[in-house]
C-alpha cells in the first residue's frame, strides 16, 4: 500500500508502507498509519530523522559482486539501488518547508 504524506501548507508525497514507517520510526514515531506532527514537533522530528539517515549512512557498503556477473546486469543491479538519504529527501524537505510555515504535517493511506 501507499501513504501519503501531506502538509496543510498544500505539498505532498508518497512511499510504499514498509518505506514510510521505516521513515515515521526515524522521526521518533510510533509507525502508525493515519497520523499526524503539529507544527512545534516538526523540528525534533527533522532532527530524529537526519540523525537516523546519517548513522545508516556510514552504515550502508556498497554492493560487491564476483567474476560470474557481468558488466550489464551489475549496472542494472546498481540502479536499482536506492540509499537512505535519497528515499528520505522528500520528506525531509516536506519537514523543512513546514517547519517553515508553521504547518502541520499528516499521513494516511491513499
Amino acid at each position: 500500500m501507499l501513504v501519503k504524506f501531506s502538509s496543510t501548507s498544500g505539498q505532498t508525497l508518497s512511499m510504499f508502507e514498509d518505506q514510510a514507517k521505516k521513515m515515521l520510526r526515524a522521526m521518533d514515531m510510533t509507525g502508525n498509519i493515519p497520523g499526524a506532527i503539529n507544527p512545534e514537533d516538526l523540528q525534533a522530528a527533522l532532527d530524529h530523522l537526519e540523525a537516523s539517515i546519517e548513522a545508516e549512512a556510514k552504515t550502508e557498503k556498497p554492493m560487491e559482486f564476483g567474476d560470474e556477473v557481468f558488466d550489464d546486469e551489475r549496472k542494472a543491479i546498481e540502479r536499482q539501488i536506492v540509499s537512505a538519504k535519497a528515499r528520505a529527501f522528500p520528506l525531509m524537505e516536506l519537514l523543512r518547508l513546514s517547519i517553515k510555515q508553521q504547518k502541520s504535517v499528516m499521513w494516511e493511506y491513499e
